[in-house]
């Protein structure tokens, strides 16, 4: 019994996607200034980010929760797009 029990918990670990946010801003500057703006809450609800030109890029073990992006809305107005996947 605890060998199925193990094996299924291999296999329901290896379904798990990371969310991957993907903030757009005009320039680097931008995505400078809303990272700095929103360190806190970038901090508590992503495992990693990092600001790649004029990109911001969150990653965190959850699935895509659209509540994230609208707080980008809210405190980053420069913003040009975001997405999930």
């Amino acid at each position: 019994m605890k060998f199925s029990v193990i094996i299924a918990g291999l296999f329901s670990a290896m379904v798990v996607k990371a969310a991957v946010y993907e903030i757009n801003f005009a320039t680097n500057a931008d995505a400078l200034d809303c990272q700095t703006r929103d360190i806190k809450y970038i901090n508590k609800v992503s495992d990693s980010h990092v600001v790649n030109d004029a990109q911001l890029t969150l990653t965190n073990a959850k699935e895509c929760n659209p509540v994230i992006l609208e707080q980008f809305d809210a405190v980053c107005p420069a913003l040009v797009s975001r997405s999930c996947a």
